[in-house]
């Protein structure tokens, strides 16, 4: 990376696209959500920063080439924030179930993230029958 790894409190909507690919190259993500969490934190901190433009972002960045980590790393992250975006961003969030929809269709991914993904669909399912699509907050993505 370029500067020191307090330069993940600089992260922001505008400069993600090129930060994500550094942070991924360092391989800090590789803590299933801990780091997503503290980027998270940092940036509600911020009062002009929006919280669920950065996690669409990182979801689609994610997911725009998908490998078996990257697709991994989408999964988890969208278990830890997809009940607040489908609170405030059920669009966006939708966006990206339909690529998780693709990447599955596509089968260049592992049968392990392929299980991944189908069970993040089932809870999403399960969540949205119990609770109404409008309270999934009740409930874990």
């Amino acid at each position: 990376m370029h500067g020191s790894p307090c330069d993940v409190l600089q992260v922001n909507a505008p400069n993600i696209k090129e930060l994500l690919p550094e942070l991924f190259q360092e391989n800090l993500l590789r803590g299933r959500g801990l780091f997503c969490q503290a980027i998270m934190k940092a940036q509600l901190a911020s009062p002009t920063f929006s919280p669920q433009v950065l996690a669409l972002e990182m979801l689609i960045l994610l997911l725009e080439n998908p490998s078996d980590d990257s697709v991994e790393m989408a999964v988890d992250f969208c278990k830890e924030v997809g009940a607040y975006l489908q609170d405030v961003a059920p669009a966006g969030l939708h966006s990206v179930f339909e690529r998780f929809r693709a990447i599955l269709h596509e089968g260049a991914i592992d049968k392990r993230c392929q299980y991944m993904i189908e069970g993040l669909f089932a809870v999403r399912k399960v969540c949205c029958m119990c609770h109404g699509c409008q309270a999934v907050t009740k409930c874990t993505l």
